[in-house]
């Protein structure tokens, strides 16, 4: 995971600067287009990746170029993120889009990557978004693979053999279990339990019963957004102490704030990429943030 983390945060560098170095010269602004899931379920998690490239902006940026960011909300909607980027990927100005949203809808942008030929930056675990691959679209997240495989290799570490899944029936969390039905007959360990969960479900009562019942060694989320902070404070009022581990998409400010503080996650597990270290990972990884 290492290697494709450092191959895909080099190539957004790269973009990035390329991009500067060849726009027009004379004209002062950069326009980035953004396709955010501003509402709907993905809005928390769209809202601290917003602030991460509202704070590059501000405090980097492009020396001598004003950053415009053209912001269309996707709503955490295939259709309607596939009609935001088309809007900007048809705007002359437009030199970049960015996809601050979920996987579902990602994939539906994906199929018109190289018609209007402008590079795309890629948030988005699922596997397909990379596989095969479009030379317009750029995914900086790793795949659900590779979070199940650190998943796995942990469950084996910690001599684990039960695992219950709770997966969204979108496509990243199909992806996630599928991977994880692969997986697990190579690292030791059985999926006692499956659940499911559509990404604007609010109660997940039922699903905590049934997980608690089948009494695993860990506990595996998929939900982010919204759905992950109602799952999480559900998960504490039915005093469920299983270990948990949460998707990466999960784990964000506002999903601190809304259950009342960094502290109230201590127990909490995610699986995250080398670079949210900096530099002091050191080697490419270290390099490559320092020149981003």
């Amino acid at each position: 995971m290492k290697q494709r983390m450092t191959v895909a945060f080099g190539v957004a560098c790269a973009l990035i600067l390329g991009l500067c170095d060849g726009a027009a010269a004379d004209d002062p602004e950069f326009h980035i287009g953004v396709v955010a899931s501003l509402s709907g379920g993905f809005a928390i998690a769209a809202k601290d990746s917003i602030d991460g490239l509202r704070a590059w902006a501000k405090n980097r940026g492009l020396p001598g170029r004003k950053i415009v960011f053209d912001t269309l909300d996707d709503e955490t909607n295939p259709v309607s993120a596939a009609n935001a980027f088309r809007r900007l990927a048809s705007d002359p100005k437009t030199i970049l889009i960015t996809l601050l949203i979920p996987s579902n809808s990602a994939l539906a942008v994906k199929q018109f990557a190289s018609e209007y030929k402008v590079p795309i930056i890629s948030g988005g675990g699922a596997d397909t978004l990379g596989v095969p691959a479009d030379s317009w679209l750029f995914k900086v997240s790793p795949a659900n693979r590779d979070y199940m495989v650190a998943l796995s290799q942990y469950m084996k570490k910690k001599g684990y053999t039960k695992l219950a899944s709770l997966n969204s029936t979108d496509a990243f969390g199909r992806y996630d279990i599928s991977n994880l039905r692969q997986l697990a007959p190579k690292y030791g360990y059985t999926i006692v339990v499956q659940e499911s969960f559509a990404v604007e479900d609010t109660n997940f009562t039922a699903q905590l019963a049934r997980i608690r019942a089948a009494n695993p060694d860990l506990i595996y989320s998929s939900a982010s957004g919204r759905a992950s902070i109602l799952f999480y404070k559900q998960f504490k009022q039915m005093g469920v102490t299983t270990p948990l581990v949460v998707t990466g998409a999960a784990i964000s400010k506002p999903f601190f704030d809304a259950i009342g503080g960094a502290d109230k996650a201590n127990d909490v597990m995610t699986s995250v990429q080398l670079g949210v270290f900096g530099t002091k990972v050191g080697g490419d990884t270290a390099r490559l943030y320092g020149e981003l």
